[in-house]
């Protein structure tokens, strides 16, 4: 932020003034320009809390998307394991059919 009463600031071709020695109009002004350069100060800060909450909201959906994927691929992993659950519990029916079967095929060969 500029110093607006630094004699740096206050250097005009006409010369150098001190801030204590200038009129009330032009420290009136210099009043001015800071309340200036802080509102520009503040509405910057304000428009980079609006661009992070623009951001947040964002990976919030993103995370809101992800989680209902997510909660699809459970239910459908869900499914499978439950398919494939019956698919080993009729395997072994049909394992232990066999075995029956090749015990009384050994009981009528004996």
């Amino acid at each position: 932020m500029t110093d607006y009463t630094s004699r740096e600031f206050l250097t005009t071709p006409q010369g150098s003034d001190a801030y204590e020695d200038l009129d009330w109009h032009n420290k009136i002004k210099i009043k001015a320009l800071e309340g200036l350069d802080q509102l520009a100060a503040n509405l910057n800060a304000i428009a980079n809390v609006k661009a992070i909450e623009f951001q947040i909201n964002h990976l919030n959906s993103l995370s809101d998307d992800f989680n209902e994927q997510m909660a699809a691929k459970d239910a459908q992993i869900a499914e499978l394991t439950a398919q494939l659950q019956t698919l080993s519990d009729n395997f072994n029916k049909f394992k232990s059919v066999l075995t029956s079967i090749d015990q009384m095929t050994d009981e009528v060969i004996s």
